[in-house]
């Protein structure tokens, strides 16, 4: 080859480089960040032995008891020697599993003299998972939120000053920096003491909270006094409808509970003879633990385009899984009993 020819050649450039760093974003995960501190919270609905017994629930019905409030009792003024009785219910609470399963598989000799290294495109697969699986749980907690939020509320704020559509609080948007200050009263009315809240909003309703957050004393007013007790996250996950601005969920500590489930094989980190290998692994992007199934063969991949010539070659396939539980807390009657889970919506 004559040097001009060499000359000519393609030069590329070392990878990693910067140049896809935006094609590789993450993205908002504030329902499953949200879910996360509330599960880990002194007041979370998820207790040890709930934890532990969900762990060895695989091929079993789980079911975790209550207590149903059936109402106050009746206060005479006499005193007899005849004492009435006074019973109290229990129910149960079937605990339902989510499985979320994802496939990656690796072919060896494909990174030969391959810019892209085995470990930058094992890696790559990877976030394209976590991020899936992140999406997938988000998707699974508005879906939960919307249909426990609250229809009932009994403070007078709701209908007067507030509409109820929906069963969401309609906020215009002239009463939107002082919403959440009228937050506490509404939960106070349905008997939610004020307490540490948690609010998981749309994307859309971060500016207004930045901007009444920081209305501080160098400011006309001094509204950032009403998030003392209330913690944001946001997410792309929380939907907003038609004609609506921005939507929220507040709800007190103890309104959301996860509940992760391993598969026994991986936990108990079993092999077998055709080279299956099962394992817990944790994905830190995600912050859970998953279970993972290993295999290592010999399979012909000369149908794949450039891999014409490995007709009998190493491929490595992974098989990453976990069972996904979401709770909220038992409401015996939510027919005529108020939940904590709030639904707003500010219009525009």
């Amino acid at each position: 080859m004559s040097l001009f020819a060499t000359y000519k050649q393609e030069l590329r450039a070392m990878y990693p480089n910067r140049l896809d760093n935006q094609e590789w974003r993450g993205t908002q995960l504030g329902l499953l960040r949200a879910i996360q501190a509330m599960t880990n919270h002194p007041e979370s609905i998820v207790s040890q032995d709930v934890e532990t017994k969900a762990n060895d629930s695989e091929g079993r019905v789980f079911k975790i008891p209550v207590m149903k409030d059936t109402g106050d009792v009746n206060i005479t003024a006499v005193r007899s020697c005849t004492i009435g009785d006074l019973d109290n219910e229990s129910e149960l609470v079937d605990v339902t599993w989510l499985t979320m399963v994802a496939n990656l598989h690796m072919i060896k000799e494909q990174h030969r003299k391959n810019e892209i290294s085995y470990f930058e495109d094992f890696d790559r697969k990877l976030r394209r998972i976590e991020r899936s699986f992140g999406k997938s749980i988000e998707n699974n907690i508005f879906s939960k939120l919307d249909t426990e939020k609250s229809t009932i509320y009994n403070s007078t704020l709701i209908g007067s000053k507030y509409p109820l559509v929906g069963d969401a609080v309609q906020v215009a948007a002239a009463q939107q920096e002082l919403f959440f200050n009228d937050l506490d009263a509404v939960q106070i009315a349905d008997d939610f003491d004020l307490m540490e809240h948690v609010i998981v909003g749309s994307t859309n309703l971060m500016p207004s909270v930045r901007h009444y957050i920081n209305q501080g004393n160098s400011n006309d007013e001094t509204l950032n006094y009403q998030f003392n007790d209330k913690t944001f996250t946001f997410s792309n996950r929380v939907v907003d409808g038609g004609g609506v601005l921005a939507t929220g969920f507040a709800m007190p500590h103890g309104s959301l509970g996860l509940l992760t489930r391993i598969n026994a094989d991986a936990r108990s980190g079993n092999t077998t003879t055709d080279g299956t290998e099962w394992s817990v692994e944790r994905l830190n992007r995600l912050g859970l633990d998953v279970g993972v199934q290993y295999k290592s063969t010999c399979e012909d991949v000369s149908n794949v385009q450039g891999l014409e010539h490995l007709q009998a070659t190493k491929v490595e396939r992974w098989q990453l899984s976990l069972d996904v539980c979401l709770l909220t807390p038992y409401n015996s009657d939510p027919a005529n009993v108020a939940g904590g889970i709030k639904k707003f919506e500010f219009l525009s």
